[in-house]
């Protein structure tokens, strides 16, 4: 599959981009055979997240919201699925709350649950 969009970690060190329909970071600080980390989730580039230099979120799947570090380490975080909005199109991120937007309102979630 083609790639296509990309988004930088916050001291721009990483860039996370789709790969097919799953995501993927490339790591400029790594060595080129070790920069490149599959992350096996299928999520939309315009519903993830960088939350720190290490940690990306992401709507994946039937609404689920996982915690991604740039280890491999993945886990969906509990979250209220029935409150989410219908058709999520977006996620945004500021130091204390995660925001996922979609057509029928936006969504917090307190970063303290999520790192």
């Amino acid at each position: 599959g083609g790639s296509y969009g990309a988004l930088f970690s916050p001291q721009s060190s990483k860039i996370l981009f789709n790969s097919g329909n799953k995501l993927t970071v490339y790591d400029f600080e790594k060595d080129e055979t070790t920069a490149i980390l599959d992350i096996g989730v299928e999520a939309k580039l315009a519903n993830t997240a960088w939350l720190s230099e290490s940690v990306i979120v992401a709507m994946a799947g039937d609404k689920n919201l996982v915690r991604i570090k740039t280890t491999g380490a993945k886990d969906i975080i509990n979250i209220n699925q029935a409150s989410l909005p219908a058709n999520i199109t977006n996620i945004l991120s500021d130091n204390s709350s995660v925001y996922i937007i979609g057509d029928t309102g936006v969504f917090a979630v307190g970063i303290d649950k999520i790192i």
